[in-house]
């Protein structure tokens, strides 16, 4: 068991756990005297001060690509002792503006900001980490709130204040022994971008890149008082070096009261730069320009800064508890190189996120990344796109094994005009590429990503086919292969991913009517005016007729050019059918066909600009450009209609709704009596509506001449 001269680092028990430094060998508590009784116990000599390198450290501009954690950042900190009276060693100072947008400090839901009792850190948008002494004893969710990303209590940057919905202790947390002292708040809302102060950490993954070796350096930091009666309004860092578990344990050290398995040390064994009460469960991090990572927690130590006794933390960069930690936290399932996802195909597109994203020890210049491996089976043009998101997105390719010794393919930031992001390559069959996507300057949201090698000749914008005629199709597309392009807009139910696009210059004004009628899957339509990452919409739709595909009408005007974008609902892909036209007849949809009546008749009408729409029957002929018109029989007998006369040739369908539920066809057909015109005879019954329909074999457009009589 502890002795009764431990004491935990937290408010609540009497200590502030101060943030300790030295001058000119006496024990700064940065303002403050330091605790009495600091010298060294037992037959071991107190060693010479330790050396604090500076641990401020300037974050990279956005402008420029993070360096990777590395061996060369390890700063040993050899214990050495000043020469020369005037020398002195400082070993605490004030943390810089967003030096440390991690960290959090708890307080009391009911006194505010100021009422400050312990450290934490935030490891995604959701979960803070602090010492179990600090929440537990009854603590309940409803009495804490944090604040994070801050560097004073008061005052001009508190940080963003969130409440607590949750508090998760380590199972195996003992108060007597200290073991196991760690916890997790639930955030009762995330953090979000707008918090642009606020950013996570990771824990480190073991000894990282040898970063976390008996001497390398560590930095804790919190707001450790100035005095018994107060904390310290300005968050302080202090640099300590690491403690091998050997010397943890030694009987003028702490002997059996530090647990190896879920302890380590940190501050030199000459005294004098320390973490004291308050600051418990505040983070112990190795630093880097690229991201800090988390190896312990504050929670106990006898005094402050005395010698042979330096700070103890809760193990949290391997073991058990980093286990618990982690099985408490949500990260991208591909967060890791190693835990790349698979694309698959040689075309297709996946929603991701790289919400609370981390790094992986040696990756370079990003900073919450996610990994996608891609193998296309072709050789060809490649294009992968990163879309659909309200974030500053990056996308890198790469090829190479491990995350360490890549070479890279391409790259983009920022991709026609917008803050998105696609690449282009000459993809090689059988290759795997490692696709990287990142958020520029920490910048994290969701996003659409797609990729597609032998993309269909009109998939981007800048390629667009122009549809020039005032009528036209159907025009057949495959979208398997579509992807979508940084900018790009989603209409409706589309994600913007699996899209092909055509230019279209109205040569009049009127009603434009476009249709996907014929594609064999869930198609979108969409007309914008405008470029790219600008577009404004001008029309949209999703299914039409109680179909999957689709049917868009607009005002046109004279002379401007529409983009129209075909896509596929959720990023559907298939075999899409295009048709259009400006200005189509007043019949030319089902629910405005026009009425005829009498037992004999004829109308004149023109399918030249007719269009074919969702849901219209196959009665015998695949609808290209069709037209209706709808009679009520005035008597039950037989009739007879015909197109003799019409210019082209012509197929013709009678149909009824007998069943209220869908058209059943009465008669059809295309050629009679030795013509390209049509005729059908049927049985009629009076009172019955039938609809008459006249399309055009294989697209055949031209004047209908269309009669009828009771034979």
């Amino acid at each position: 068991m502890l002795g009764s001269s431990i004491a935990s680092r937290a408010r609540a028990r009497a200590w502030w756990r101060e943030i300790v430094g030295l001058v000119g060998g006496t024990a700064l508590v940065l303002g403050a005297a330091a605790p009495a009784g600091a010298a060294p116990e037992g037959d071991k000599p107190a060693e010479a001060p330790y050396v604090a390198p500076t641990v401020g450290k300037t974050r990279l501009a956005t402008s420029a690509a993070p360096a990777p954690l590395a061996i060369d950042e390890k700063v040993p900190g050899p214990e050495t002792r000043p020469n020369g009276p005037n020398k002195r060693i400082v070993g605490g100072a004030p943390a810089s503006l967003g030096e440390y947008p991690y960290f959090v400090s708890l307080q009391s839901s009911s006194g505010g900001t100021g009422d400050f009792f312990c450290g934490g850190s935030l490891l995604t948008t959701t979960k803070v980490l602090t010492a179990a002494h600090c929440v537990d004893g009854g603590t309940t969710p409803a009495s804490l709130q944090v604040t994070v990303g801050g560097t004073t209590l008061s005052g001009g940057d508190v940080g963003v204040v969130r409440n607590i919905s949750g508090i998760a202790v380590h199972p195996g947390w003992n108060p007597g022994t200290f073991q196991n002292d760690v916890a997790v708040l639930t955030l009762a809302s995330p953090i979000t971008r707008t918090d642009s102060g606020a950013q996570w950490l990771r824990l480190a993954q073991g000894n990282e890149l040898n970063l976390v070796d008996p001497g390398d350096t560590s930095t804790v930091i919190g707001h450790g008082s100035t005095g018994l009666a107060s904390s310290s309004n300005q968050l302080l860092e202090v640099a300590v070096p690491i403690q091998a578990d050997a010397t943890m344990t030694q009987p003028q050290v702490y002997g059996s009261d530090f647990d190896p398995a879920t302890m380590i040390g940190a501050g030199p064994l000459a005294g004098g730069q320390d973490s004291c009460q308050g600051d418990s469960g505040g983070p112990l991090v190795i630093t880097s320009p690229t991201q800090d990572i988390q190896v312990g927690d504050v929670s106990w130590g006898t005094g402050c800064a005395l010698p042979n006794k330096p700070g103890v933390y809760g193990e949290l960069h391997q073991g058990g508890m980093q286990s618990f930690v982690n099985s408490q936290i949500l990260r991208p399932g591909n967060d890791r190189f190693g835990s790349a996802q698979a694309l698959s195909g040689n075309a297709g597109s996946v929603t991701g996120s790289n919400d609370s994203a981390t790094l992986d020890p040696g990756e370079a210049g990003v900073e919450a990344s996610v990994w996608y491996t891609w193998t296309p089976t072709e050789s060809g043009n490649a294009q992968i796109a990163v879309n659909q998101h309200g974030f500053d997105s990056q996308v890198n390719v790469y090829t190479g094994a491990s995350v360490t010794g890549l070479s890279a393919v391409a790259s983009n930031d920022d991709a026609n005009g917008s803050l998105q992001s696609e690449v282009e390559f000459n993809a090689v069959a059988g290759t795997t590429y490692r696709i990287q996507v990142d958020g520029f300057g920490f910048d994290y949201g969701t996003y659409r990503l797609s990729y597609g090698v032998n993309r269909p000749d009109n998939d981007d914008v800048a390629s667009a086919p122009d549809l020039a005629r005032a009528a036209g199709g159907p025009v057949f597309v495959s979208t398997a292969r579509a992807t979508g392009q940084a900018g790009e807009p989603a209409a409706v139910f589309a994600r913007g991913d699996s899209s092909v696009w055509y230019r279209w210059t109205a040569p009049e004004s009127g009603t434009a009517r476009f249709s996907t009628f014929g594609s064999n899957y869930d198609t979108t339509l969409a007309a914008y005016t405008g470029s790219l990452p600008s577009m404004v919409q001008v029309a949209a739709n999703d299914d039409s007729n109680g179909m999957l595909q689709s049917l868009m009408s607009f005002p046109a005007t004279a002379g401007t050019t529409y983009l129209i974008q075909l896509s596929g609902y959720a990023g559907g892909r298939g075999n899409a059918v295009l048709g259009h036209a400006v200005n189509p007849p007043s019949n030319d949809l089902f629910n405005d066909a026009t009425p005829i009546a009498g037992a004999a008749g004829a109308r004149s009408g023109s399918n030249a600009r007719a269009t074919a729409e969702p849901g219209e029957p196959n009665f015998g002929s695949t609808p290209d450009a069709s037209i209706w018109w709808r009679w009520t029989a005035p008597a039950s007998a037989t009739f007879r209609f015909g197109t003799a006369g019409s210019d082209f040739d012509t197929v013709l369908a009678a149909a009824a709704n007998e069943s209220g539920v869908e058209l059943t066809a009465t008669a059809f057909n295309d050629d009679a009596n030795g013509t390209l015109q049509s005729q059908i005879e049927f049985t009629a019954s009076a009172g019955t509506t039938y609809w008459i329909w006249v399309d055009g074999y294989n697209v055949h457009r031209g004047t209908v001449q269309l009669a009828w009589s009771q034979l």
